[in-house]
C-alpha cells in the first residue's frame, strides 16, 4: 500500500484521464494511483485568474480539459507568453526551483485541473522516481522547444464556429470543417438541435450549468476534438459556444458587407479586458475565378489573429484551415540571394510534385518576390515566363543613372512590378504571406504582412547601393537580407506547423584569383574584360562587393536560422553568379532536383512532415 495520505476511494476517471496524457501515461498502475489520490481537482470558470505573478510556488497544475493562457504583466500592460491546453501542465517549473511564478495564468474557457501540491508533489517523489524524471523530461522539452523553435501539436480540442456578417452557410461550412478534422482524430459536431436530443428540448437555454458541463466534459474525453456551431443570431447556446472554445472562427462571405453582425457586436465590443479565446477569420468564396478583395475592411472592424481564404466547396481548403489550427500547417521560407533564387521555383514545382501543400510563404528579396507570386495563384510554369518576359528579356536592372544613392534609378522596377502584381493586397493573397526588409533609420526588421504586394516585394529587394530605398514616413528601408537573409523566426511567429527554410546564398563567395595589396584600377578591370587572355587579378565589381558585405550578418546568423527550421535545404548554387540571371532556368533546375531528393527522405523519415500530411 502507499504510504501517501489518500481518500478512501479513488476516482477512477482521474485515474482514466491521467493515462490518456502525455506526461503521466507511460507510469504503471500503482503510480497513477497515487499520483490521483494526491490530485486536487480544480475548476475555474471562463475568465478566472488561475495564478498571478509573483505568487508562492506552492502548487502546479496538468489541464484535463479547457484552456489556460499565460501572460506577464508590464507598465499595466499585459503580454501573452503561451496557452495549455488538455495534458499540459502551468506552473511546475517554479515547484522545482523554489522561485516564485514568473508569469500569470488565467482561463480562456471553463477548465478543469488537477492541482498538485509542493507537499504532496515531494511525497510523489520519494515513492515513483520515476514521476520526476517524466515531469523533468517535460520541462526540457519544452525549453528545447522555446530555444530551438521546434515544437509540437497544437493542443486545441474545441472551436466555436461563430457567423461574421450576415447570410453566412454556417452549417454547410461547420459540416465541411467537421469532415476535415475527422480524418485527424475523433471528431463530434455540437449544434443546438444535436445537444437538445442528447439532453432534452430547450436543454439549451435552461439553466443548468453542473449537467450541461458534465456532458460536454464527457465529450471532450471521448473525442480528441470537438467543434461547436454556433446559432445565427444571438443565443445562450452561442455564449456557451463561445466560452467552450479554445478557438473561435469567425466565418464571413467574402463579397458580403464587412460590418459587425449582433453576435459580434457581444464578442468585440466592451469585452476588451476578458479573455476569451484567439479568433480567426474565415472568408468564404464560391470559387478561385476571382482573387479575394476587400479583406482590409473586413480586418478593420475584428481584432483578429489570422484569417483565411476558403473556397466553400474545396476540400482542400478545408484540409488546409485544419493544418492551420492543428499546429500542422507547412510553411515555406525562401533565402534572399540575388540570382540563385530561381532555385526557389524549382523547390516549389518538386514540392507539388510530392504533393507536399505550401500553407504559408514568405521571404527576403528574391525570396519575397518568388513567394508572392506563389501566393498569388500563380504556378511555376508562370514564374519561370514572368523571369523571361519581364526581368530577363526587359530587365529593369538596366535603369541606370547617376550612382548618388544607387546604380539604378528604380523607375523601371517599379513599373514592372506593378505590371506584375497590379493592386493585389497582402491579405487578398489565396495564401498566407510575408516579406522581410530592413529598416536602415533604425536598424531594426519589418515584416510586411499588409498592404500593396508590389511594394512589400519592392522594398524587400533594394539591395544598398543598386537599388535605391524605399522612403516611408521619413525613414530608409532596404534589401531584407541586411538584417534577416532566411527569417525563420518570422515564421514562427506567425505559423504553427512544419518550417521547411530554403538557404540559396553561399557561406563561401567571391573568392579571387591572385593577390593584391588592396589597390585596383577601374581601367584595369574594363582592361581584364576586354582581354581575359591577360588577366592578372580576378576582382568583383562594386555590386557584388556591396551585396556581400551588406549581407555578411545574416550569413553568419544563418545556423540559428537552421536551428529554427524543422526542414533545412541549401541547394548546390556555389557556382552561379549572384547578378546574372542568365542562367535561370538552369538554376531553377538545379533547386528542382535538390528538392525533389532531399524532401522523398523526409517522406521517409520525418515523423512531423507525415503527422503534418496525415489527413
Amino acid at each position: 500500500m502507499s504510504d501517501i495520505p489518500v481518500r478512501k476511494v479513488v476516482d477512477e476517471k482521474i485515474i482514466g484521464l491521467l493515462r490518456t496524457t502525455a506526461l503521466f501515461g507511460t507510469l504503471d498502475e500503482s503510480a497513477l494511483i497515487d499520483i490521483a489520490v494526491a490530485a486536487n481537482p480544480v475548476q475555474l470558470m471562463g475568465g478566472m485568474q488561475l495564478m498571478q505573478e509573483g505568487d508562492a510556488a506552492d502548487s502546479f497544475y496538468l489541464v484535463i480539459s479547457g484552456r489556460i493562457c499565460t501572460f506577464v504583466t508590464r507598465d499595466g500592460i499585459e503580454t501573452p507568453l503561451g496557452e495549455a491546453g488538455r495534458g499540459e501542465l502551468v506552473g511546475e517549473t517554479s515547484v522545482l526551483t523554489g522561485e516564485s511564478q514568473p508569469v500569470s495564468a488565467r482561463a480562456i474557457r471553463d477548465t478543469g485541473l488537477l492541482e498538485f501540491s509542493k507537499d504532496a508533489f515531494y511525497r510523489l517523489v520519494e515513492r515513483h522516481p520515476e514521476a520526476v524524471l517524466s515531469l523533468s523530461k517535460n520541462i526540457a522539452t519544452r525549453y528545447q522547444r522555446e530555444i530551438y523553435g521546434t515544437r509540437a501539436e497544437s493542443a486545441i480540442a474545441t472551436i466555436a464556429v461563430i457567423p461574421a456578417g450576415n447570410n453566412v452557410p454556417l452549417s454547410d461550412f461547420t459540416k465541411r470543417l467537421v469532415a476535415a478534422f475527422s480524418a485527424v482524430g475523433p471528431t463530434i459536431h455540437l449544434d443546438v438541435q444535436r445537444v437538445e436530443r442528447a439532453l432534452g428540448q430547450g436543454s439549451t437555454e435552461k439553466s443548468e450549468e453542473d449537467r450541461i458541463l458534465r456532458w460536454l466534459d464527457d465529450q471532450e474525453s471521448r473525442h480528441k476534438f470537438i467543434i461547436y456551431e454556433s446559432t445565427v443570431k444571438p443565443s445562450s447556446w452561442t455564449n456557451r459556444c463561445i466560452r467552450q472554445a479554445d478557438r473561435i472562427l469567425l466565418v464571413g462571405v467574402a463579397g458580403g458587407s464587412p460590418a459587425l453582425n449582433l453576435i459580434e457586436k457581444n464578442l468585440f465590443v466592451g469585452r476588451e479586458d476578458q479573455t476569451i479565446a484567439r479568433q480567426e477569420l474565415v472568408l468564404l468564396h464560391p470559387d478561385r475565378d476571382e482573387a479575394p478583395k476587400g479583406t482590409k475592411q473586413w480586418l478593420y472592424y475584428r481584432s483578429v489573429a489570422n484569417h483565411h481564404h476558403i473556397v466553400i466547396d474545396s476540400t482542400e481548403d478545408y484540409k488546409r484551415l485544419c493544418r492551420f489550427l492543428t499546429g500542422r500547417a507547412i510553411c515555406v521560407v525562401l533565402g534572399g540571394g540575388g540570382a540563385r533564387g530561381c532555385a526557389h521555383i524549382g523547390l516549389i514545382r518538386a514540392l507539388q510534385e510530392l504533393h507536399i501543400p505550401i500553407d504559408a510563404i514568405g521571404g527576403t528579396s528574391i525570396g519575397a518576390a518568388i513567394g508572392s507570386c506563389y501566393a498569388i495563384g500563380r504556378n511555376t510554369g508562370e514564374i519561370l515566363d514572368i523571369l523571361d518576359r519581364w526581368w530577363i528579356m526587359d530587365n529593369p536592372m538596366k535603369d541606370y543613372t547617376l550612382p548618388v544613392v544607387s546604380v539604378i534609378s528604380g523607375k523601371k522596377l517599379n513599373n514592372t512590378l506593378k505590371k506584375m502584381y497590379g493592386d493585389a493586397q497582402i491579405e487578398d493573397l489565396w495564401v498566407k504571406y510575408y516579406a522581410v526588409s530592413a529598416n536602415l533609420t533604425h536598424a531594426k526588421i519589418q515584416v510586411h504582412k499588409q498592404g500593396q504586394v508590389w511594394m512589400a516585394v519592392r522594398t524587400s529587394m533594394s539591395i544598398p547601393g543598386h537599388i535605391p530605398p524605399v522612403v516611408s514616413n521619413g525613414e530608409l528601408y532596404v534589401d531584407g537580407g541586411v538584417l534577416d537573409n532566411l527569417p525563420v523566426d518570422i515564421m514562427q511567429e506567425i505559423c504553427d506547423g512544419v518550417i521547411i527554410a530554403n538557404n540559396v546564398s553561399p557561406e563561401v563567395d567571391l573568392k579571387v584569383i591572385g593577390s593584391s595589396e588592396g589597390t585596383f584600377s577601374g581601367w584595369s578591370y574594363v582592361f581584364n574584360f576586354l582581354r581575359p587572355s591577360y588577366r592578372k587579378l580576378e576582382m568583383p565589381n562594386m555590386l557584388n562587393i556591396l551585396m556581400r558585405s551588406g549581407m555578411l550578418s545574416s550569413i553568419r546568423a544563418v545556423n540559428i536560422s537552421k536551428s529554427q527550421a524543422d526542414i533545412y535545404l541549401r541547394p548546390p548554387l556555389d557556382n552561379y553568379q549572384l547578378l546574372d540571371l542568365a542562367p535561370a532556368h538552369e538554376i531553377e533546375e538545379a533547386g528542382y532536383q535538390y528538392t525533389r531528393s532531399m524532401m522523398k527522405e523526409h517522406l521517409l523519415n520525418n515523423e512531423l512532415l507525415q503527422k503534418a500530411l496525415a489527413d
